[in-house]
């Protein structure tokens, strides 16, 4: 999984173990599912405007890209695969349990929080 990075790039340098621990494991069922996407990225973890009380500012939250560059330059989305953004929803609440929440948000991106 990589890392936005530039001007508008994510700050993960302080997240939680809690999250960081599971980043390889949310790739690989995003992949498994959406063959497609040829590699995760992080969009933002402790930067960026996001809600005043967002789990972001705890360094408890990341967001996850959930598109890739297809054919011509468009973009694909999971958003648009129904069976395989459930497949990816069901298998990520399987796998985190009930300390995370998970939010698909605006198409584009995935949001993971850990809320014991």
């Amino acid at each position: 999984m990589k890392v936005k990075t530039g001007k508008w790039g994510a700050d993960v340098r302080f997240m939680r173990t809690e999250i960081v621990s599971k980043l390889w494991n949310i790739e690989q069922i995003i992949l498994h599912h959406c063959p497609w996407i040829e590699e995760c990225t992080i969009t933002s973890g402790n930067d960026g405007k996001h809600m005043k009380r967002s789990k972001h500012y705890k360094n408890t939250a990341v967001d996850i890209r959930t598109w890739a560059v297809g054919s011509g330059g468009k973009r694909r989305y999971i958003d648009d695969e129904k069976p395989a953004m459930m497949s990816i929803i069901n298998d990520l609440n399987v796998f985190f349990g009930p300390d995370y929440q998970l939010m698909w948000h605006d198409k584009d991106h995935l949001h993971i929080e850990w809320d014991p």
